[in-house]
């Protein structure tokens, strides 16, 4: 009878059902997830989930109402023309003449137009830039209105910095072309005037005499010839009238073929001359500076809509962490009791 009454009853064997509890390591024994049971649990951290969300949706607002408005200002500058041979080209290539802007111009400007008005230069940011194919650069930049002055007298001086810069290369070229010019329109004027095609016609008539004079001196002294001297000056007439008949060929062609196309040909200088300094062209600023019709980069209906959606991805995972939080708490409150041990 002793033995039987210190045998353990049913409730000293069975563990407590606090312990029991404490045994089981995850509420449900299969690893499928309760997406109704996710749901609950998020819809109890409403609170957190609504902060998240309206935070975000307030800031998205802020960046959208607060933050000014950014517009581009550009200046389109169209490089001067030479013509080179057949060819109408650029005075410098359009890409060296971007470069010279943005690294020996640009700098130079930003800062006295900062110094000058009291402006970080770091908010005067500019971009140059020459479309392929083209000969044109672009000076472009971005800017609310308040610095809208500032934009736009840098990028006229940066191109009336270029334009001066190539000043010096087109006065000496358009120089030497007028000086061409003039050189070609007095051989014209020589060619045309009267006095000059006059005085072919008066050597050709003097010619002419000559040679008629001396065949007739030739015939005589053939007819009359007793001896070698009579032979010798027959010989010697013989030879001033060839003299003579080339000479008149050579004056006659320069009066009826050599003239006109010495003529033409001066005239035609002159024009490709004058083709070369009207197409002489220095550099010039062909549009701006330019505002931008609309306002760059994301409306504010966007970024409105953007702070919406990161807000409802900020709260859904706000409050999937507050529930992690809390799981973890309880489980290390649990393994802490020493009741549960």
């Amino acid at each position: 009878m002793a033995q039987d009454d210190n045998r353990p009853t049913d409730s000293q064997t069975s563990p407590p059902p606090a312990m029991s509890q404490a045994m089981v390591p995850y509420p449900y024994p299969s690893d499928e997830i309760d997406l109704v049971e996710v749901g609950v649990s998020l819809w109890r951290r409403w609170k957190i989930m609504l902060v998240v969300f309206l935070v975000c949706l307030g800031l998205g607002l802020v960046v959208a109402l607060v933050f000014p408005k950014k517009y581009e200002y550009s200046t389109t500058i169209q490089i001067g023309t030479q013509v080179v041979g057949d060819k109408l080209q650029p005075i410098e290539a359009p890409d060296s003449a971007a470069k010279k802007i943005e690294n020996g111009f640009l700098p130079q400007i930003v800062q006295q137009q900062a110094k000058k008005n009291g402006i970080n230069p770091k908010k005067l940011s500019f971009s140059v830039s020459s479309p392929p194919k083209t000969s044109l650069v672009i000076i472009s930049g971005k800017a609310p209105d308040s610095l809208a002055d500032e934009f736009k007298s840098i990028e006229k001086a940066a191109a009336q910095a270029l334009i001066k810069s190539e000043l010096p290369l087109t006065t000496v070229m358009r120089a030497k072309l007028e000086s061409e010019l003039t050189d070609a329109q007095s051989s014209v004027r020589e060619l045309e005037d009267p006095k000059y095609k006059k005085l072919l016609q008066t050597q050709i008539a003097s010619l002419e005499a000559f040679k008629k004079q001396a065949q007739q001196q030739q015939l005589e002294s053939s007819r009359h010839a007793r001896g070698a001297n009579d032979a010798m000056t027959s010989l010697l007439l013989g030879n001033q009238v060839r003299q003579a008949e080339k000479r008149l060929s050579s004056l006659q062609q320069q009066l009826q073929i050599n003239l006109p196309g010495q003529i033409d040909s001066a005239k035609a200088k002159v024009s490709s001359i004058k083709a070369e300094i009207d197409n002489l062209q220095s550099s010039e600023v062909v549009a701006g500076p330019l505002k931008s019709a609309s306002p760059t980069g994301l409306p504010r209906s966007i970024i409105a809509i953007l702070g919406t959606i990161i807000g409802l991805i900020l709260a859904l995972l706000a409050a999937a962490g507050a529930n992690y939080i809390s799981a973890v708490s309880s489980r290390l409150k649990e393994s802490d009791d020493p009741r549960r041990a």
